[in-house]
């Protein structure tokens, strides 16, 4: 799985949300509805997460037009991206997006998946997660 660029990662979190709706209409007619709720909680954590990763594209797309913008002084220009960069672009990742990255993980693991195949979508879906954990942690520190 590769997570190197931003569609990479937008397109395994849809992938998964996908995945998601999949087994949740699987297991809709189980008696024990458990599994079901867990799929639900995690598309509804994913898709969160899928538009946070919309946003991240917002802030690169900013990041990139800044660089474009034509000034005199372009040591000030540097220090603003930067700035931008920093205050902007890293915190939301350490403030929004891994935290929600977390939760979600910590959700699924803890949920308590109780069939067969319960247990396999909890497994797969948390490697997942594990590894756009690892991918965006320091993704963006300077």
């Amino acid at each position: 799985m590769k997570l190197e660029t931003l569609d990479q990662r937008f397109d395994l979190v849809k992938e998964m949300i996908d995945e998601g709706f999949a087994f949740q209409e699987s297991v809709a007619d189980l008696e024990d509805d458990n599994d079901w709720a867990g799929a639900m909680v995690t598309v509804e954590n994913l898709a969160a997460v899928e538009d946070m990763i919309c946003t991240e594209e917002i802030f690169m797309d900013t990041f990139n037009d800044m660089g474009h913008v034509r000034t005199s002084n372009r040591d000030e220009q540097e220090e603003f991206i930067g700035i931008f960069m920093y205050e902007g672009l890293n915190s939301f990742n350490e403030e929004v997006l891994l935290p929600r990255l977390r939760h979600t993980l910590e959700v699924l693991e803890n949920w308590g998946f109780r069939t067969e195949d319960g247990v396999k979508f909890k497994d797969n879906f948390c490697e997942k997660l594990n590894a756009l954990i690892k991918k965006y942690d320091g993704l963006y520190d300077i």
